[in-house]
């Protein structure tokens, strides 16, 4: 098999007339290459590459990956072939959150979480609030940091690009603007926020123009899956992420696609292998539900939605009594690299002017 290694946007894609051979060494599960290649993060020329994997199979439809390539000298790495922009959007609009899928919700109210409550936190040693007026999330989901930010900060804006409607009304009870691009609000936004959406894109350049357009006059929050390499030797799944990072690749891409030396990167939450026995329960559930015809969403939705809620205070109530500690010492504790997530601010002020 060849694989194309010249050209800006194709440089990882798999090309049927590619002019430059590289070898392909296999090992089980796994491939190492050996090709004339270079990262698009950091230009280094080794990489190893990895078996996609699916948490819900029927998604192979819209997200057609079938490998990971990651970069040895940084850790960033990309799924192979890359989705196109029109699947992706599909999947997000329709797919994501429908019925027998792990991020289907029958709530009707946006929620408070200990992550958001984290996060705010963690913004606010890095900005001063009172300089903050408007803050832009790109992919807020149901809108639980906006929930818990205008909670403790009541006066400010939230924007957002979302493109899945099926929480819209969640999103606005929160006090969201939705917006289909920041280009006509530019002039209003103080800080980009972002939580565990840029790995859902395909392309960097993509995530990181919607930061140029927003031209944020404090900074850039951004938090994604920390993927190190006890990440790949016990994971059950990958999708939907499309991309994938560690501490150094995040703080080199921030840092030259926001074009500011001003980057803070922090290993955050529980371990990696921790995560990786939650990513286990989560596969287990989804296949269980499926198995049993998806008895659930059989029901009325209001039932449904009573079930739910019940289930989920009790496994709560249940964790609190066997740990004596609340989730959020838990899971958002700051790491030297071993937590599951990565929590990244890029300074812009004086950026654009």
């Amino acid at each position: 098999m060849l694989w194309r290694t010249d050209g800006a946007r194709d440089l990882f894609e798999e090309c049927r007339n590619s002019t430059k051979a590289c070898i392909k060494i296999r090992t089980k599960g796994d491939r190492t290459m050996n090709c004339d290649w270079t990262c698009q993060n950091c230009s280094g020329s080794a990489f190893k590459e990895h078996q996609y994997m699916y948490h819900v199979e029927s998604d192979k439809r819209y997200l057609k990956a079938d490998r990971i390539r990651v970069c040895l000298s940084c850790g960033y790495g990309e799924s192979l072939p890359k989705t196109n922009k029109s699947s992706l959007n599909e999947y997000y609009e329709k797919v994501y959150r429908s019925k027998g899928h792990p991020h289907y919700t029958t709530r009707v109210n946006p929620y408070i979480t200990d992550r958001s409550i984290s996060q705010l936190g963690f913004l606010s040693n890095q900005v001063e609030l009172k300089e903050t007026n408007a803050i832009l999330e790109v992919g807020p989901g149901e809108g639980t940091f906006g929930k818990t930010a205008r909670k403790y900060w009541p006066n400010l804006k939230m924007f957002c690009i979302e493109k899945d409607k099926s929480v819209r009304s969640l999103l606005e009870d929160a006090g969201y603007i939705v917006v289909d691009s920041a280009n006509k609000i530019s002039s209003e936004i103080d800080v980009v926020f972002s939580s565990h959406c840029l790995e859902h894109f395909s392309y960097l350049e993509d995530f990181f123009s919607i930061v140029s357009e927003a031209r944020p006059k404090l900074g850039v929050f951004i938090e994604v899956p920390n993927c190190t390499s006890l990440y790949y030797e016990g994971r059950p799944y990958d999708s939907p992420h499309l991309l994938f990072f560690t501490k150094k690749s995040l703080e080199e891409i921030m840092k030259k696609n926001i074009r500011s030396n001003l980057v803070t990167v922090k290993s955050c939450g529980h371990s990696v292998e921790r995560s990786t026995r939650n990513m286990k329960q989560s596969k287990s559930w989804v296949e269980r539900r499926w198995s049993l015809g998806r008895l659930m969403y059989r029901l009325p939705a209001v039932l449904t939605s009573k079930i739910l809620q019940a289930w989920s205070i009790l496994r709560f109530a249940k964790n609190i009594e066997k740990t004596n500690a609340s989730i959020d010492e838990q899971s958002y504790l700051y790491s030297e690299d071993t937590g599951w997530a990565l929590r990244g601010f890029a300074c812009t002020k004086k950026l654009y002017v």
